[in-house]
């Protein structure tokens, strides 16, 4: 047997979780898990996508590449849909195992739903899903419901309960009763996982864990009951890793967070009013359409749609300011990153926009945004037509709105959150790893990309990595002696054709 062969890879995703807040509760051993990674492994900040969040850095994180070639560049799409699993243009890292005949369990990982065939079992995230009653688009084998009597009542309770969960964590001003949904709602979860890992053998198991960012957007203003849930984590961890290094084999085991996480801003920038006054109002009104993609979308569907809550109780609406701007344009508490220009947009003002915006200073006299710069700077691949125009990342004092003002910048006395992911801390995220050859107390110097943890546990399991794949094999992380860095990193072109014909037979062996 090939050392390869033995290998089996851990991946735990703590959405939104920094080392702002974990560096300082490991130092005060208050998360011995994660600190016993920390110092028998690797340790690091973790580069994401812009934007910093979940769909589309999750979208990087499992294909290995950038926005520009996986498609996914928000919460919607640019037509103004969701984005769910179709949405990712590109092969995941469970297709590519599923198609060496190598076993995957993905539980509960944004934009897996509907779910897919793959050579093992995924079940969706409730949170990121519409309120569907079909099982088979929220379990992949649709047969794992019925055969444990365990996992049929806590499945159905993660997804047909989570409405009400998800009503009580982002509306309820009781803080214990937010907690005491979060932990429900997690609890389930892993115990589910544990099933799954006790009752099958699996080459690559992900789990992913979204209530991290849920209590950080409610509760940043209080770390206590923050550091609660870690330490509720941390245990869980622990049991779950020693349960999956208990069915052999070397165990690798991956901590990412897809974003970081900081305080809610302070001001408000009105993108639309600046450009307003920055162009001739003819110019303005003739050619400009500016629109914000934000956090903000989401919450309002959320709230909306998910959850049955009239959002106009919170977030303001937009109303007409050009007589081009979308209706959809929404520009709410939370900061968005994006403008996207018509097609007759001349060079010379898309050029003016980002030389002033890149100076812009704000009440504060310090500059208002972090990054200014065209999509051809930060995006490339099939679908960079697709990208916004221009990308704006605000420094953490500010948040992106469209909203039509009669001022550049409005105060934010009291935001609907007090904790977000919209500006430049948010950019870096967590990175630990542990394993055989793993080198040991190592602190990684460099920055990891978010997509190079792919092709890195492709490299891990032995297999070949695609020549699309943007990211690299973290080979500094391995011990010099290490077989995995003396192994040939091998690169392919991947047929995808052939292997999404055997995802659809895969789906005719498995349907009942």
């Amino acid at each position: 047997m090939k050392s390869s062969q033995r290998r089996k890879v851990m991946v735990i995703g703590l959405d939104g979780a920094t080392w702002r807040l974990l560096d300082d509760w490991i130092e005060k051993n208050e998360l011995p898990t994660l600190d016993e990674i920390a110092r028998c492994g690797v340790k690091g900040n973790l580069k994401t996508t812009i934007p910093p969040i979940t769909p589309v850095a999750w979208a990087s994180f499992v294909t290995g590449k950038n926005p520009g070639k996986h498609g996914v560049f928000g919460f919607e799409s640019s037509e103004g849909l969701m984005t769910y699993s179709s949405s990712i243009k590109s092969l995941k890292m469970w297709d590519i195992l599923s198609y060496y005949g190598l076993r995957s369990c993905i539980l509960y990982v944004p934009m897996t739903y509907p779910v897919e065939p793959i050579n093992g079992v995924m079940i969706s995230d409730p949170l990121f899903t519409p309120e569907v009653k079909d099982i088979k688009k929220l379990v992949f084998p649709p047969s794992l419901i019925h055969k444990y009597l365990i996992l049929r009542r806590l499945i159905k309770d993660i997804f047909y309960g989570s409405r009400v969960k998800d009503k009580v964590i982002y509306t309820s001003t009781h803080k214990q009763e937010v907690y005491d949904a979060i932990i429900r709602e997690t609890e389930a979860k892993i115990i589910v996982a544990k099933e799954l890992i006790k009752h099958s053998n699996f080459n690559f198991f992900f789990i992913h864990f979204i209530r991290t960012d849920s209590i950080q957007h409610r509760f940043w203003n209080d770390k206590n009951i923050i550091l609660r849930f870690y330490k509720f984590l941390d245990l869980k961890i622990k049991e779950l890793i020693n349960l999956f290094g208990q069915k052999g084999g070397e165990t690798y085991i991956f901590i990412v967070s897809d974003h970081g996480f900081h305080q809610a801003p302070k001001y408000i920038f009105n993108v639309n009013t600046y450009i307003k006054y920055l162009l001739e109002p003819q110019a303005a009104s003739k050619q400009l359409v500016a629109k914000i993609f934000s956090l903000a979308d989401y919450i309002r569907i959320l709230l909306k749609k998910k959850l049955g809550i009239n959002p106009d109780q919170f977030l303001v609406k937009p109303y007409k300011f050009f007589k081009n701007i979308e209706p959809k344009t929404i520009a709410e508490f939370m900061g968005g990153y994006f403008i996207t220009l018509k097609n007759d947009f001349s060079n010379d003002l898309k050029r003016k926009i980002i030389d002033e915006l890149r100076v812009l200073k704000g009440p504060d006299h310090k500059r208002v945004l972090f990054l200014v710069c065209e999509k051809e700077k930060i995006y490339w691949g099939k679908y960079l037509d697709n990208a916004p125009d221009i990308i704006l990342v605000p420094n953490v004092k500010y948040q992106l709105s469209a909203k039509p003002s009669n001022r550049i910048f409005t105060r934010i006395h009291e935001p609907l959150l007090p904790g977000t992911h919209t500006s430049a801390p948010a950019l870096k995220g967590i990175f630990l790893g542990m394993g055989p050859g793993v080198k040991s107390g190592h602190k990684i110097e460099n920055e990891v990309n978010i997509w190079d943890i792919a092709p890195t546990i492709l490299h891990i399991l032995g297999l070949p990595i695609p020549q699309d794949m943007d990211g690299k094999v973290l080979n500094e992380i391995f011990d010099s002696n290490s077989p995995i860095v003396n192994e040939k990193i091998r690169y392919v072109k991947v047929d995808v054709a052939k292997i999404k014909l055997k995802q659809r037979l895969r789906t005719i062996k498995k349907s009942p």
